[in-house]
Order: C-alpha cells, then structure tokens, then sequence
C-alpha cells in the first residue's frame, strides 16, 4: 500500500464579503449562505481594551469571508435579502492574512 503525499502548495482564494454587527441579521445571511450552499467563515474582531471597561457590544463586530468562486452566487443571495444589505458593510476585498 503507497503512503499519501501532501503537497506543499497553499491555496489562498477567499475575499472578505461583509461586516456584520447584529447576531440576528449574521443569523439570517448564515441561513441564506447554507440554503444556497455557500461555504464561508466567519472572523472576530478582536474587542479594545476600552470596550470591554466600557462593555460596548456594537463595537464588536464578525467578517463573514467566501470563496473566490462563490462571490457572485453569494452576492446574488445578499441582494436578494434586503433587511440584511441594510444593517451590514459590503466589504469585497481579498483577505489579507493566511490562518495555516
């Protein structure tokens, strides 16, 4: 029996969709994305120091990231929720940093 090879290359193909702040309206694109088979991920903001002394929760706020090959799939899903398009921030930028 052969041994499995991994290779060495590193695919780094997500854009960052959006920012969203309200957990209900993240419920909602979340059910969307998984309705339309949509992979994506979600990134936290980190809270400042002065937000958790003052315990501001609007601060904080989570990225949701897609794939490359999804975006326009995945912008067709967010036009088509218009609750949604207004309570978030279209970001359509490529992530920055590799997590691996």
């Amino acid at each position: 029996m052969s041994d499995i090879t991994f290779s060495d290359v590193k695919i780094h193909n997500e854009i960052e969709f959006c920012k969203v702040r309200d957990t209900q309206i993240k419920k909602k694109l979340e059910k969307a994305f998984l309705e339309n088979c949509i992979s994506y991920y979600e990134k936290w903001d980190e809270p400042s120091f002065f937000s958790k002394i003052l315990r501001q929760k609007n601060e904080l706020g989570c990225t949701i990231c897609v794939n490359l090959l999804q975006r326009e799939k995945a912008e067709a899903v967010f036009d088509s929720l218009p609750e949604v398009k207004e309570h978030t921030e279209l970001i359509l930028k490529r992530v920055d940093k590799m997590f691996f």
